[in-house]
């Protein structure tokens, strides 16, 4: 909700009830992750330029940065969302422990959205899909150089 009146404000109209629940939801960079089996457990992890990472165990960073709450069951969303990026090289990768899914579905799916200036209307959005094998593996699926 946030977003889209935030990426639509001038072609919108709110009353004023509505105007007082929009929160800023602007970004320097926001990853978010899904999985199309259930029963997948796998987590999202975002290293900084510093080289500190952020996964389920350090959710926050110095700079703005917050991960959601692990999903170890269900098709996710796992998201990062960062407010303040500082110059340098962010690596994005998705830890993927495995599935507890009858194999009769295959090969599970994980769907990667890297935004940037999320909320902003220089906002850009890359999409990756990629098929994972049933062995458990560290993927990685993108990085970002913020200037």
């Amino acid at each position: 909700w946030n977003h889209l009146v935030a990426k639509h404000r001038k072609s919108i109209s709110l009353k004023a009830s509505q105007k007082r629940s929009v929160q800023s939801t602007e970004a320097d960079m926001r990853v978010a992750i899904t999985w199309d089996t259930d029963n997948s457990d796998m987590d999202l992890w975002v290293t900084d330029p510093n080289g500190v990472k952020v996964y389920y165990r350090n959710r926050f960073t110095a700079n703005s940065g917050v991960l959601s709450k692990n999903i170890r069951r269900g098709r996710g969303p796992e998201e990062f969302l960062l407010h303040q990026a500082q110059k340098g090289a962010y690596k994005i990768q998705v830890d993927y422990f495995g599935t507890r899914q009858q194999t009769l579905y295959g090969s599970t799916t994980l769907h990667v959205n890297v935004t940037t200036h999320w909320g902003k209307p220089n906002e850009s959005t890359q999409h990756r899909t990629i098929r994972l094998s049933g062995k458990a593996r560290t993927v990685d699926v993108g990085k970002v150089i913020w200037k």
